[in-house]
């Protein structure tokens, strides 16, 4: 227990941790007479623990037992759910003027010349691509699929400065190959 009374946060298991979380935002969304379904309030919980443990548990960190944890979390809540509902009601005021127009409206049509420059540029760098060695076009490949830095440090078996430094070169490389020069 915490001088003031409450669970210290040490205290508590992620389970704990989980539930506490759910229960704030639903307190939260009932205070702003917001009617969330079950999945959006997992969504924003899910959205709240990310915010909670990033930066190896910065925010997690900072609490410092001066209120009890259910205030500390049901704060931490409400600024989120409060930017939540401000982008909610600015995408609904800015995109329903939207909703008549048809999908083929709203895509955009690139011209034959547009179309046959992004061609020439994606066949260019495919050849580029496949030109490179094995090790290389691995690390441009797990890059595209859009992983994160560690996963590809896992995936290639090695260390997560050497993704950034190998990433960084290979780039110019690419760069240096598409602009016409030796790398």
């Amino acid at each position: 227990m915490s001088p003031n009374g409450s669970q210290a946060l040490d205290e508590l298991d992620i389970e704990q941790l989980i539930a506490k979380v759910s229960k704030a935002v639903r307190s939260v969304c009932r205070s702003y007479n917001y009617q969330a379904n079950q999945d959006e309030v997992e969504d924003l919980s899910q959205d709240i623990l990310v915010t909670l443990f990033k930066d190896s548990g910065r925010v997690l960190q900072s609490f410092d037992n001066r209120s009890s944890i259910d205030t500390w979390l049901y704060t931490i809540v409400r600024r989120g759910l409060r930017s939540y509902l401000l982008k909610r009601r600015w995408e609904k005021e800015n995109l329903s003027n939207v909703d008549g127009l048809s999908p083929e409206t709203l895509r955009y049509k690139a011209n034959q010349e547009e179309s046959l420059i992004y061609d020439d540029k994606r066949k260019s760098l495919q050849a580029i691509i496949s030109s490179l060695p094995d090790r290389k076009r691995q690390l441009m490949e797990l890059e595209l699929q859009d992983l994160k830095s560690s996963e590809i440090a896992r995936e290639m078996g090695i260390k997560i400065e050497s993704v950034y430094h190998q990433k960084s070169a290979l780039l110019k490389e690419i760069q240096s190959l598409i602009e016409g020069r030796n790398p």
